[in-house]
């Protein structure tokens, strides 16, 4: 399998090369071309089969995984692919054996504010209400769409028009979408615009079923005020037997003034999750929306001091809950940072999340020292304890030491314990890990070995659970 993947992608390299080279050139087209190339290799050694326990197959002990972006840059034309052998053995638990896969595939033109761009892409519309296409490779989420995406931007007008198939890479699903927002943003004191989203799928009954999404916004800047609100609709079957409609609506502020800045957000959805194809604004530190944008309320309200141009204070402060009857989340945070001479920071956060009869309570902490302008060392600390109405509690805690030399390496130290019940959750009850990045000149070399817990990590809004991890690492990121 890896000597097949290495021949096919140096013949569909070659192939790339030659075409890029000479075709533009063939339709009369003249000017500079240049390639640039990024590989990303990873190595797992798994100590023992921690991540699929319970599962009838068993994980490999050893897996590579490799993905090359290379991308062909000629004048205003550019083109690109992302070839991937992937292990499934460590990132899914659906099948155990590696696949090598052409991911994307792309080409594009763009001038003067415009572009059009073929193949695969990413798209937000506005704060994601709407649509949320996006790539997170350390969540393993990868929510691509195959068509054509035109997109323009100028002084007073912006628009964007997306069209093909979605493909959701964590949940395996895709439909079909059509869509596009504009924005009118005159004078450059405010901006008012619109989107419309249309969706199309086949539930298990084989009858083809859409959804329509519609979304408005104002926002409005004039000297330290800048205040932006957006409220959407949608209305359909996805994911259900009977027409589902919900609404969301999203709020945000900002004020600044010489020593001080205030910034607020407000959050306020109902039926307005769709898999794989948007994700409301989480209003959260963590990015951790509590039930996917399906049903919750909440708030945030962050506050920064400057008395000092080398002293400065953040304060954060959220609150989420379950919108209508019971309350069956309920999530609240608060969390201080410090910093002072040269961006040593010195930072605290306690956050209490509810769900039904099971209660979590995390705090942590965390000091970062600059001993020089380049050389930083540092210390953090983490503390979870689960508490739930008809199990013992129980709970999880670690400690990291760091040192870093920006342009050489860095090295980190972690040590944990947790309670005798915790075990179940595949580590024992104490952990240990080492991880070291050594930095060449277009290299990135990083080699972890020890325990890495596993848990809930989340961005945008979307939450992936990743398992835990007993072994070795060694990660290796080339620029070309």
């Amino acid at each position: 399998m890896k000597l097949l993947f290495l021949l096919k992608l140096t013949s569909l390299l070659f192939l790339l090369v030659l075409l890029f080279a000479a075709g533009p050139r063939a339709f009369g087209f003249e000017g500079d071309w240049s390639v640039q190339a990024t590989n990303s290799f990873e190595y797992y050694h798994l100590k023992e089969n921690i991540a699929f326990r319970f599962l009838p197959q068993e994980a490999k002990e050893d897996s590579i995984r490799n993905r090359l972006i290379v991308d062909f840059l000629f004048g205003d034309f550019y083109a690109g692919v992302w070839y991937e052998l992937a292990p499934t053995g460590i990132f899914s638990s659906s099948s155990f054996k590696e696949e090598a896969k052409l991911r994307q595939r792309y080409f594009g033109w763009h001038q003067n504010g415009l572009e059009i761009r073929g193949g695969h892409f990413n798209a937000t519309f506005d704060r994601g209400l709407v649509l949320n296409a996006f790539f997170d490779d350390f969540a393993n989420i990868s929510r691509n769409i195959d068509g054509i995406r035109v997109h323009y931007t100028s002084d007073l007008f912006n628009s964007e028009v997306v069209g093909g198939e979605i493909f959701d890479e964590f949940s395996r699903d895709s439909l079909s979408i059509r869509g596009g927002r504009a924005a009118l943003t005159p004078f450059g004191l405010f901006s008012v615009g619109g989107a419309y989203l249309r969706l199309w799928e086949r539930n298990f009954l084989g009858e083809m079923k859409s959804t329509n999404v519609k979304q408005g916004n104002l926002g409005l800047w004039f000297g330290p005020v800048d205040l932006y609100g957006e409220y959407a609709q949608q209305g359909g079957y996805l994911s259900a037997l009977l027409p589902v409609e919900g609404d969301g609506t999203y709020l945000s502020g900002s004020l600044y003034g010489p020593f001080f800045g205030v910034t607020a957000e407000y959050k306020n959805y109902i039926h307005m999750q769709i898999p794989g194809v948007n994700s409301p604004p989480a209003v959260n530190h963590f990015e951790k929306s509590l039930n996917g944008g399906w049903n919750e309320i909440g708030w945030r309200l962050a506050a920064t001091l400057t008395p000092y141009s080398d002293w400065s204070l953040e304060v954060d402060w959220a609150n989420s809950w379950t919108r209508g009857t019971g309350n069956i989340f309920d999530e609240q945070f608060v969390g201080v940072r410090g910093s002072y001479y040269r961006d040593n920071v010195v930072r605290a956060s306690y956050d209490r999340h509810k769900e039904h009869d099971h209660l979590e309570h995390w705090s942590d902490f965390s000091v970062y020292y600059y001993l020089t302008r380049r050389t930083t060392v540092s210390i953090s600390g983490l503390h979870k304890k689960y508490e739930d109405k008809f199990l013992k509690d129980y709970h999880e805690k670690d400690l990291t030491l760091g040192f870093s030399h920006a342009s050489l390496f860095s090295i980190s130290l972690t040590g944990g314990r947790s309670s005798e019940l915790a075990q179940s959750r595949d580590l024992p009850e104490k952990t240990a890990s080492v991880e070291v990045t050594v930095k060449f000149r277009n290299n990135d070399l990083t080699v972890f070995h020890g325990d890495q817990r596993g848990g809930l990590v989340c961005t945008s809004g979307v939450c992936v659970d990743q398992p835990a991890f007993r072994g070795t690492k060694v990660l290796l990121l080339s620029r070309f």
